[in-house]
């Protein structure tokens, strides 16, 4: 897991060169960080 702006203010900075930025909200609980970081997303809290 990893600390750091929030990902509204981060992408603006680390936008990929190709393709569209994807968004997807999840319910912050435990539940929802762990299963993002399973599926290798960067969580910011």
């Amino acid at each position: 897991m990893e600390f750091g702006l929030p990902k509204e203010q981060a992408v603006v900075k680390t936008q990929p060169p190709f393709g569209e930025v994807r968004e997807g909200r999840v319910a912050l609980t435990p539940q929802g960080v762990r299963e993002l970081v399973e599926r290798g997303h960067r969580v910011y809290v």
